[in-house]
């Protein structure tokens, strides 16, 4: 019996440490666009790729695709598109060394590896924008949390490190989930300019108490990060533009415009399994507790 039973645990892990094995390989590619039967052979098995759920899927080395008679792929591979028809035979994935590994194509291998630390959503967690010790651009600065009960009124506060208060705004309806903060801007970049170090935004109301910390990112590292967006943002595939800057954002620890960025690609390929499942990872990294709830249910369906 306990024989059998070690049988049935080795079994049952086999394919949970190939999925792991998968998730730390180096994507080559990421597909852009499926029509007609396209077929993916990864090792022994082979896979009709979807023309919904497949996009945004990663790619790697050694993978074969086939294009079956009047099918076509894209797919991204490094800084440029690749075009695949029913002439080109069993394209094979190139298995690329670390040298290989310029901007475009750290994008590729960074897609789903969200930057920062493990910690995960928790229960009690209500703010998730900024995240907690994240990073924020004084421009950008906005706040998020997960929705509470109508009749719940709450009041924000940025704190300084000595605890004085730089900004507050009050009575604002915490169902709302969502607040510009476009008053708190200016005094962000300000306090930059003259001070600097990691700030505390504090929740408060009848119904609520939470708090996170964030940094605000240099002037100099500000500008590093818009010089690294911008080649994105010309990108002519809307789809590798969101995930690129994600890629960005990751490396600058701003987890909550990593979320934002993986949302805009999920408008353009909202039944990517890929997609949703780093989608889902990278809100449940902000604490965005209520869509990493929605999300699941959508990707139960796909």
């Amino acid at each position: 019996m306990k024989l059998r039973c070690c049988v049935l645990l080795l079994l049952m892990l086999g394919p949970l440490s190939a999925d792991r094995l998968m998730a730390q390989q180096r994507a080559s590619a990421i597909v852009l666009k499926i029509s007609g039967a396209v077929i993916l052979k990864r090792g022994g098995n082979q896979i009709k790729l979807n023309s919904n759920s497949d996009l945004g899927r990663r790619l790697f080395g050694g993978d074969k695709i086939n294009c079956q008679k009047g099918a076509k792929l894209s797919l991204r591979l490094g800084s440029r598109d690749t075009e695949l028809d029913e002439n080109s035979g069993w394209f094979e994935l190139p298995r690329l060394a670390a040298r290989d590994a310029g901007a475009a194509q750290r994008a590729i291998e960074e897609y789903g590896r969200i930057g920062g630390r493990d910690k995960g959503a928790k229960s009690e967690s209500v703010l998730y924008q900024p995240a907690d010790e994240d990073f924020v651009v004084p421009e950008m600065f906005a706040i998020g949390w997960n929705p509470l009960r109508k009749n719940c009124a709450v009041k924000f506060e940025i704190q300084k490190p000595d605890g004085g208060l730089l900004w507050q705004q009050e009575k604002i309806a915490g169902s709302a989930g969502t607040l510009n903060a476009e008053s708190a801007r200016s005094l962000l970049e300000t306090y930059r300019n003259a001070t600097g170090g990691v700030l505390r935004l504090r929740l408060s109301g009848s119904c609520v108490h939470d708090q996170s910390s964030f940094s605000l990112l240099s002037v100099r590292d500000e500008n590093a990060l818009k010089s690294e967006l911008q080649p994105w943002d010309n990108d002519p595939s809307k789809l590798m533009s969101h995930l690129g800057r994600a890629a960005v954002f990751a490396r600058y620890q701003m987890l909550a415009e990593v979320a934002n960025e993986y949302e805009g690609a999920l408008t353009l390929a909202p039944r990517s399994r890929d997609l949703l499942l780093r989608t889902i990872e990278a809100h449940n990294r902000t604490g965005n507790l209520a869509r990493v709830r929605a999300l699941k249910k959508r990707l139960a369906r796909v």
